[in-house]
Parts: structure tokens; C-alpha cells; sequence
């Protein structure tokens, strides 16, 4: 799961990659959202959904 986030220039409208984020633990992510980036684009943040479950083993049962 990759979030492009692209660099607009109002002037031309041409694009530019800026940055792909990817969550560090990507297990059960199906999103990223909410990208917010400060003014002087040096720090950003942004939202990971993800859903993850759990697996039980009955042995023994009749």
C-alpha cells in the first residue's frame, strides 16, 4: 500500500512526485487518507486504516 503525493505548480500544472508513503508495519492496511503536509513541507502526517484479526485452533473437540 503506496500513497502518492504529488506537487502541484499552479502556473504551469505540471506535477512533480514530492513523496510515497508507506506505513512501516503494513500488515492488514487497505488505505491511507487524511495526508496533511505543513506550509514549509517539512513535516506531514497522515492516516492508516487497517484491519487486522485473529486465528484460534480448537483441537480435541467431538
Amino acid at each position: 500500500m503506496t500513497a502518492r503525493v504529488e506537487r502541484l505548480e499552479i502556473s504551469t500544472g505540471k506535477r512533480t512526485l514530492w513523496k510515497e508513503l508507506r506505513p512501516a508495519d503494513r500488515a492488514g492496511v487497505f488505505g491511507i487518507s487524511n495526508v496533511i503536509v505543513a506550509p514549509d513541507g517539512k513535516s506531514y502526517a497522515y492516516t492508516v486504516a487497517s484491519s487486522v484479526g485473529s486465528v484460534y485452533l480448537a483441537e480435541g473437540i467431538k
